[in-house]
């Protein structure tokens, strides 16, 4: 979740949260997901100079007062690449996948670039990527789902019955990501 929707240079990452899912080929040729139950879960600490946006704070019900605790940024960065290494079996295999995914990918990017960071990182996070909202999309233009109200994140799980209470916090729409992505695969 971020402090609002403006820019990515003037916005910042409040909270980051992420699961790494896995391709399953099943002995029918079925093609499925699993993820791993270790999760990532960062708060970050609030930069002076970010803007703060009224309506993201609503939207999320993030409080930045005197109780939110956010690590730097660049603990964080240090703590999700060591993640992503761990979790990828040491080969850091990096396919971000998300919910409109050039918003989060614009936020990393700047976030990498603030921080004295490793290009190949930032450069990671900039070019590969899946995004559910585009699967979505084309599961509408298909013919595989009917049209939904719109195309938000909470509109589309509710649409295919995998919605969960608590959308805009990141844990939660990590894995309500998830099960439209399983979901949208199972009916595609």
């Amino acid at each position: 979740e971020t402090s609002g929707a403006s820019s990515p240079s003037k916005n910042q990452i409040l909270t980051i949260d992420a699961t790494v899912v896995r391709r399953i080929k099943h002995e029918d040729g079925y093609v499925g997901f699993a993820h791993n139950p270790n999760k990532f879960h960062a708060k970050v600490k609030k930069l002076d100079w970010a803007l703060i946006e009224a309506e993201a704070m609503q939207i999320t019900g993030i409080i930045l007062d005197e109780n939110w605790k956010g690590a730097e940024e660049y603990q964080v960065l240090d703590d999700l690449v060591a993640w992503i290494k761990r979790e990828t079996d040491g080969s850091g295999y990096k396919l971000l996948c998300g919910y409109n995914v050039m918003f989060d990918k614009r936020f990393l990017h700047f976030m990498f670039k603030r921080n004295p960071y490793d290009h190949k990182w930032t450069s990671a996070f900039s070019y590969r990527a899946c995004d559910v909202l585009q699967l979505a999309q084309w599961a509408y233009v298909l013919g595989f789902i009917t049209l939904p109200e719109n195309f938000k994140l909470e509109t589309i799980a509710k649409h295919l019955g995998v919605w969960r209470k608590g959308a805009h916090d990141s844990s939660v729409d990590v894995e309500m990501t998830l099960e439209v992505m399983i979901r949208l695969n199972d009916i595609m």
